[in-house]
């Protein structure tokens, strides 16, 4: 395992709250989308002939460990570079390149940064699509618990598909939506470890609020949804358990 998890939720993400601007945007699908949700409300940029930054001034400093692009439609050739500073010249901290993956690029920083300013510039001049789009922005400091879940986790890919059958029998489908499903069993934790599932788990409310939680902090995938069970915890002498499902929220029509 590449290190222990890390999440970031709804709530606590600083990007909802800051000024956010684009270099370009397309007036029915606006900047201000980065911040808010459903992620299939974007930001849409009307070219994709030069660069496009996606700028956020927090108002005063922000420690910054977990930046995502969430329902993204960059091609796989696509730069994504991170810069950060004191001012908008973003010469603090420049050059730190995101990890592109499909519908959701991210990046983690092993160690915390801490500025006002931040810039993501994108360059993908061979997107068909014709312009950038981002559903929403993730910028902020993660939790970083100091245990994990039990050894090795579960996911499955969900496709939700329109089939029919011509009168002769012959299958007609076509992709509706995806999304993954992943479990995480938790255990044995001392009660102070599981209080930290319990406020995470507080803060998105069940389901009301998503977060974005990469199952290894070093690892090569990360996810943006909701818990789908409840929050069980089971007791043996002075060690507690408990197992979480969590769904990704839907990318939207992929047909």
């Amino acid at each position: 395992m590449a290190g222990y998890t890390v999440w970031l939720t709804h709530p606590d993400n600083p990007a909802t709250s800051a000024t956010v601007t684009t270099t370009t945007a397309n007036a029915s699908y606006p900047a201000s989308n980065l911040k808010s949700l459903p992620i299939v409300t974007r930001w849409r940029s009307t070219t994709v002939a030069s660069a496009q930054d996606i700028e956020v001034d927090f108002g005063a400093a922000k420690s910054v460990d977990l930046i995502a692009l969430v329902n993204h439609n960059l091609t796989s050739g696509a730069a994504v570079v991170v810069s950060a500073g004191t001012s908008t010249a973003y010469a603090e901290f420049s050059a730190v390149s995101m990890t592109w993956r499909e519908f959701l690029a991210f990046k983690w920083l092993s160690t915390a940064v801490s500025y006002r300013y931040w810039r993501i510039r994108i360059t993908d001049t061979a997107n068909t699509d014709g312009y950038i789009a981002v559903g929403y922005l993730v910028l902020g400091g993660s939790t970083r618990p100091t245990f994990n879940f039990q050894q090795g986790y579960a996911t499955s890919s969900e496709f939700i598909n329109l089939q029919g059958n011509s009168p002769y029998g012959v299958p007609a489908v076509d992709e509706i939506h995806r999304y993954q499903i992943m479990r995480l069993d938790f255990g044995p934790l001392t009660n102070t470890e599981m209080t930290v599932l319990r406020n995470m788990y507080a803060a998105v409310k069940h389901d009301t609020n998503p977060l974005i939680i990469l199952p290894e902090r070093d690892g090569a995938n990360a996810y943006f949804g909701r818990f789908i069970s409840w929050f069980d915890e089971r007791y043996d002498a002075a060690q507690r358990y408990t197992s979480l499902t969590f769904e990704e929220d839907s990318y939207g029509n992929r047909r």
